[in-house]
């Protein structure tokens, strides 16, 4: 019974109902924190705010993080600054920087109900691979991964 239940439930696509705004930075974005100028290989403007610049940068085959300034930022208004390498790091006032895209990596799920329960898929060995799989769902906002070593596991 554990293996198959383990079979069924590899990946459960989650909607919200009523999602909320969060106010607070996921923890794999950093403020007031950049890279060197010479690692820059793209630059956009306008842009609104740091989740747009994440998914310029994830669209750019190149990129392993970016940097968004504020309207606050006395240098650069509304910037995505798109990073090939990380290795300088340096202090950028009214910034937010991170990664193409971010996992949540926590042990927990999400409640699976019948309304909001969008699709489950078997065998995604990668947290990063649900994530996409979730994002290409206009539906979907959370996902639920388990790996090799969760109740279910994906194999």
């Amino acid at each position: 019974l554990a293996t198959r239940m383990s079979a069924l439930v590899a990946l459960t696509l989650l909607s919200i109902l009523s999602p909320s705004a969060r106010a607070d930075l996921s923890s794999c974005f950093v403020e007031n924190s950049t890279w060197i100028s010479s690692n820059i290989i793209d630059t956009f403007q306008p842009v609104a705010d740091y989740n747009e610049c994440q998914l310029l940068c994830a669209d750019h085959s190149n990129c392993s993080a970016f940097t968004w300034t504020s309207e606050e930022n006395t240098h650069a208004q509304l910037f995505c600054f798109l990073f090939g390498l990380t290795d300088i790091n340096i202090t950028c006032e009214h910034c937010i920087s991170g990664p193409p895209s971010c996992t949540c990596s926590t042990e927990s799920a999400c409640s699976a109900q019948e309304e909001n329960l969008i699709d489950v898929i078997n065998g995604v060995t990668e947290e990063v691979e649900c994530q996409s799989l979730c994002s290409s769902q206009g539906s979907c906002s959370v996902y639920t991964w388990y790996d090799s070593t969760s109740f279910p596991s994906y194999t």
